[in-house]
């Protein structure tokens, strides 16, 4: 993949170094960085896209930076009155990495699996679970959390094998913790919530949204 693009700097005997920064209009929150690249005649310069970890890469017509008429003729999106929103709310990773690439959402239900919050009682290890114990610990595990501050108790240890937080630590720690904001959706609606039942029932109100 990628492409090759030639361009010409008149320095005027000045510059010396060339800075680009560029975003990917059909993508979410991709982009390319070319900075402090040294200029000199014939200079190559190599970049990778980046993630900027701002957006969900969910790459829909109403969601990514192109307006409807940057859409090649043939493309969905040309002939959606929505490819003009650009709609951001989606939250992403934050933190920049490699740009995975675009994602193939085949309809619908695709882009619901995608955007809906695991509920509490599609694991297993849940299915009994009582506020008060170790569940949105649990939970956090469950969903791809692997962080030991955030769900070990006592003397920590890989969080595949540790001694999980109870409910109530779990919610001190995040309370008080620098280590999480509230641009992480599970962080914020954990902030928000009294206990796991609480927690589990505003999941749920917001997958029927």
């Amino acid at each position: 993949g990628g492409a090759k693009v030639s361009f010409r700097i008149d320095t005027g005997g000045y510059g010396d170094r060339l800075t680009i920064a560029a975003g990917l209009p059909f993508t979410n929150d991709g982009a390319w960085v070319l900075e402090h690249g040294h200029v000199y005649d014939g200079a190559e310069y190599f970049v990778n896209a980046i993630d900027t970890g701002d957006e969900g890469n969910i790459q829909t017509c109403w969601s990514v930076a192109a307006k409807q008429d940057d859409f090649p003729v043939q493309s969905e999106c040309a002939d959606n009155d929505d490819a003009d929103d650009n709609d951001d709310r989606i939250p992403g990773e934050n933190f920049v990495h490699h740009h995975r690439g675009m994602h193939d959402l085949d309809g619908g239900d695709d882009l619901e699996d995608l955007l809906q919050f695991e509920e509490c009682d599609d694991f297993d290890d849940l299915e009994d679970c009582n506020s008060g114990s170790d569940c949105l610990a649990t939970y956090f595990y469950e969903v791809g959390f692997d962080d030991e501050a955030l769900l070990c108790r006592g003397q920590r240890g890989d969080a595949s094998n540790c001694d999980f937080k109870d409910d109530e630590q779990f919610l001190r720690f995040i309370d008080n913790s620098n280590r999480y904001d509230d641009d992480d959706a599970y962080i914020r609606l954990a902030r928000n919530s009294d206990d796991f039942d609480d927690f589990c029932d505003r999941i749920t109100d917001i997958n029927r949204e």
